[in-house]
């Protein structure tokens, strides 16, 4: 895993503007998307960063969904998650 930060510290060089920091179950994970903002009906990509809290040395697992609330429900396209090395991530489709 990355070197230990906890939230507000997690992926501190993705783009600031659409940065999203969360904390949870022994991991801290950080993502923003690209485009940012989100052009509505446009494919987009997902830049995530996984860092470790509290000496946590598991492998993450990541997934990626996302919610259309005005249609109630997911995406209709199963996104392709790509390793990029020192706990990096990139999300598309």
């Amino acid at each position: 895993m990355a070197s230990p930060a906890g939230a507000a510290g997690c992926g501190d060089d993705l783009r600031a503007a659409a940065r999203i920091a969360i904390e949870q179950g022994g991991a801290s994970l950080a993502f923003a998307p690209r485009p940012a903002p989100i052009a509505i009906g446009r494919h987009f990509s997902v830049d995530v960063v996984v860092c470790a809290v509290d000496g946590a040395t598991r492998q993450p697992l990541v997934r990626v969904d996302a919610d259309m609330p005005a249609h109630r429900h997911g995406m209709n396209y199963r996104a392709t998650i790509r390793a990029l090395g020192g706990d990096r991530y990139a999300a598309t489709g």
